[in-house]
């Protein structure tokens, strides 16, 4: 499923916290559902912008996420992952 719209506009994320609190509420029927039904429409999101300590801080409140969409513009331009910024040494 696209993540984005015609226009590069981000749609939303799926990620296993996603599926874990789904099957949570909903249970076995989950897995018939389609990925759109399931996903988050509102993400948190970080600027190309912003700094790399800046972005780490973001993913740690207000509950710590492991990835965020850089978004400029309302556009998806890419995402930034805990591991990432670990490895670059913050």
């Amino acid at each position: 499923m696209q993540i984005t719209d015609a226009a590069g506009k981000l749609e939303g994320v799926f990620t296993d916290g996603d599926l874990r609190r789904n099957l949570n509420e909903k249970g076995g029927d989950v897995l018939e559902m389609k990925i759109g039904e399931l996903m988050c429409k509102t993400p948190r999101v970080v600027s190309p912008s912003m700094k790399a300590v800046e972005a780490m801080a973001a993913m740690e409140k207000p509950t710590p996420v492991t990835f965020m969409p850089v978004v400029e513009d309302g556009k998806l331009e890419g995402l930034i992952t805990l591991h990432t910024l670990v490895s670059a040494g913050l």
